[in-house]
């Protein structure tokens, strides 16, 4: 076995062994993706990263056929492996049919299970063969799936497709009920079968339900074309009761395997002790994690996995409960989810290099280049459509709307909700974004309101606008950018709180900070435990006026400061610096107590990856469909609604042809997608809803290629 394992992960892409006798038998690359039902395999995934080392990727596969010895090798071979590699790859269990969106990710092109292995004697596929004789029914939207059936029509339904490989030839058969993008999932198995198998030298022929049938598959069919089936509805998972994820401490220290809860998500980093293992029970989903600790005994290692298989069975979970294996230093996305912060090895903290000053890690901003708009990828990460030096219009809600005066644009009261109007062009074609803004302590007729008056707005505009929900403090850098370079002004308060127009309290604390695209001034409690020496204050009064600049504050916190003071206060600000502060200043905040003196600590959005979704009701009920892996603009279809997920946003993406039901479904979901994310995410955050058309950079920007002219699959 050494050979083998010194040919894994030794350079970036995918490689397949087959387990044989206890051995490891490697696949030719254009097989890839060819599962026989009746064996195991070893996939590893081989990644280069920035800094030049490897990250692997481990899934050992089992076919519903195998037996219980060839599932026992696969799994001690991937131990063996795993060891071999230094304990580096994250390891994944894949029960055939039941594969996890990373495994899928593996094979653009779709998985093939073939019958029989290596007990029953099979013989190994060969590329650019004309003896094939099979039949593959495809399933899937997304994670597409060809199961081989037996070559008789009655193997047939309306509803799905099915590939006949005979020979050098290959026949594409689409039943009547089934839709346009399952027909291009099967269209895109067809070709690799000709191109990876074949060597490109078979012929495909498409048949629709209903055509004039092919001489060659009449005679390689058994039975008659009468004998196909309805019509089958895609399965439905059985409702099981779903429990908090649970985590389980697994020790050998006392010489004997023990395991103990620890408790339930969310959880924290400081629990995972490396010189353990642990087991992250989300089985009620679908999936055991096990974490490994650098220290870790080989007998805590292999009993994390014991128990983690274990629990399985005790728990009655489902037998295609996935597992997935780490080691400490290589957790996954999907298993940081679950705890409330994640810091990673020499991890800095914020954007740019941060320094010491008096135990106080000081932010650099990196100043965003308006120019560097037309990459849409940097678009994309800023959240910028353009420099905002467009055209801004605000309402606040009002029995209706009411015009906000010009010279109050970017101050906003949080018992209030507002409308604003951009319009920017691209190219010669003006294009628009609609912000309804929803302070923090608005009524709910008022929040209520804002998003039905969003929606008549956009209306008068031909439903062209770009819509973005946006809660207080949640504010995307682009609406940050509309005020001219200052800061966004919310202070308490509101017409349904009794205030005027420029009503602000006589005394009031202000906390200004700033990020790469904009920066927000925010009343606060006037009291000192307010402070944070990351930023930079304002506190005025009737008579006086103070800039307090923490340690940590910049320069262009600083200046926001001073917009700040000039547009809250007639009084001249005095600057004081932090730990120069007098009896007076500290009196006004109501004398000196503790605040925050640690660094800011800001999302690294590289840990949580864009997810893309398709929400469908195309089977009569609702829905929602992971795309795996990396998405293209493809996997945009034209008659659903997509959920783009980048972490700090969500996107609601609505085809042209999607149903009303879907339409009105997808707000809904977002919500209970984010409100059920393990991590405890802020209910909070912007959900946008744009339409087919109408994409902004920070939307298409999260695409590999985007073209304006694509052509979209229908249903």
């Amino acid at each position: 076995m050494t050979e083998v394992f010194e040919t894994a992960g030794k350079k970036a892409g995918l490689q397949v062994w087959r387990v044989e006798n206890m051995a490891l038998v490697e696949n030719a690359s254009a097989i890839n993706g060819n599962f026989h039902t009746g064996d195991s395999y070893l996939v590893l995934k081989t990644s280069k990263t920035r800094s030049g080392s490897f990250q692997w990727d481990l899934h050992f596969w089992l076919g519903l056929d195998s037996s219980q010895d060839e599932r026992g090798a696969a799994a001690i071979l991937t131990f063996q492996m795993d060891d071999y590699l230094g304990g580096g790859p994250v390891q994944y269990r894949q029960i055939q049919e039941h594969e996890s969106s990373e495994f899928m990710a593996l094979f653009p092109k779709g998985v093939k299970y073939m019958k029989g292995g290596v007990a029953s004697g099979f013989k190994k596929a060969k590329t650019n063969v004309s003896d094939a004789k099979r039949l593959l029914h495809v399933k899937g939207r997304r994670s597409v799936r060809a199961s081989e059936v037996p070559m008789k029509w009655s193997s047939f339904n309306h509803g799905d497709s099915f590939i006949l490989d005979y020979g050098n030839d290959v026949y594409q058969w689409d039943g009547k009920e089934c839709n346009g993008f399952e027909k291009l999932k099967a269209d895109n198995v067809a070709k690799a079968i000709i191109s990876d198998e074949k060597g490109g030298k078979g012929k495909l022929t498409k048949v629709e339900d209903g055509d004039t049938i092919p001489k060659a598959m009449l005679e390689a069919l058994e039975g008659t074309p009468q004998d196909v089936q309805p019509a089958t509805s895609d399965d439905i998972k059985a409702q099981v009761t779903r429990v908090p994820a649970t985590l389980y401490h697994v020790s050998s220290d006392t010489g004997t395997l023990k395991i103990k809860k620890v408790g339930q998500a969310p959880f924290n980093q400081t629990d995972l002790d490396p010189g353990d293992c642990f087991v992250l029970d989300n089985g009620s989903y679908g999936k055991i994690f096990v974490w490994k600790g650098k220290q870790a005994s080989k007998d805590e290692r292999s009993g994390a996995l014991m128990n983690a298989t274990k629990f399985i069975t005790d728990k009655n979970y489902s037998q295609f409960t996935q597992i997935e294996l780490m080691a400490q230093g290589a957790e996954t996305v999907m298993f940081k989810q679950f705890f409330r912060s994640w810091r990673n090895k020499h991890e800095t903290v914020g954007f740019g290099e941060a320094y010491s000053a008096s135990k106080v890690a000081k932010i650099e901003q990196i100043k965003f280049d308006m120019k560097s708009l037309s990459d849409s990828k940097l678009a994309a990460r800023y959240r910028m459509v353009d420099d905002g030096s467009g055209k801004l219009e605000i309402w606040r809600v009002e029995d209706g709307l009411k015009p906000v005066d010009k010279s109050k644009y970017g101050i906003f009261f949080a018992g209030d909700c507002y409308l604003m109007l951009y319009t920017y062009k691209v190219g010669s074609r003006q294009e628009y974004i609609i912000y309804f803004w929803q302070g923090l302590h608005a009524t709910k007729d008022e929040i209520t309101a804002s998003a039905f008056l969003a929606v008549e707005l956009d209306k008068k505009y031909d439903d062209r606008p770009v819509q973005v929900r946006v809660v207080q403090s949640k504010e995307p850098p682009h609406l940050l950018s509309l005020f001219g370079g200052n800061p966004m002004i919310i202070v308490s308060g509101g017409r349904s709180r009794g205030k005027a127009d420029g009503g602000i309290d006589e005394t009031a604390l202000v906390q200004v900070f700033c990020t790469a695209t904009g920066g927000r001034a925010c009343q606060v409690e006037t009291t000192a435990k307010s402070l944070n020496s990351n930023d930079a204050f304002v506190l005025k009064t009737k008579s006086d006026c103070y800039i307090w600049v923490g340690l940590g504050a910049s320069d262009d916190e600083v200046n926001a400061a001073k917009y700040t003071a000039g547009k809250l206060s007639s009084q001249s600000p005095k600057i004081v610096k932090e730990g120069h502060e007098d009896a007076a200043f500290w009196s006004l905040l109501g004398g000196k107590q503790e605040y925050a003196s640690h660094p800011r600590l800001q999302d690294d959005l590289n840990e949580n990856p864009p997810r893309l979704f398709a929400i469908s009701n195309a089977s009569g009920r609702v829905i929602v469909d992971e795309v795996p892996g990396e998405f293209s603009q493809a996997d945009l279809c034209e008659d659903d609604v997509m959920m783009l997920d980048v972490w700090d946003q969500v996107f609601i993406w609505i085809g042209k042809g999607a149903n009303a039901q879907e339409r009105k479904a997808a707000p809904g979901l977002a919500e209970e997608y984010v409100k059920n994310d393990p991590r405890k995410r802020d209910s909070g955050i912007s959900i946008i809803n744009i339409s087919q058309g109408n994409e902004p950079l920070i939307f298409t920007g999260f695409f590999p290629t985007w073209s304006t002219t694509f052509q979209y699959v229908k249903l």
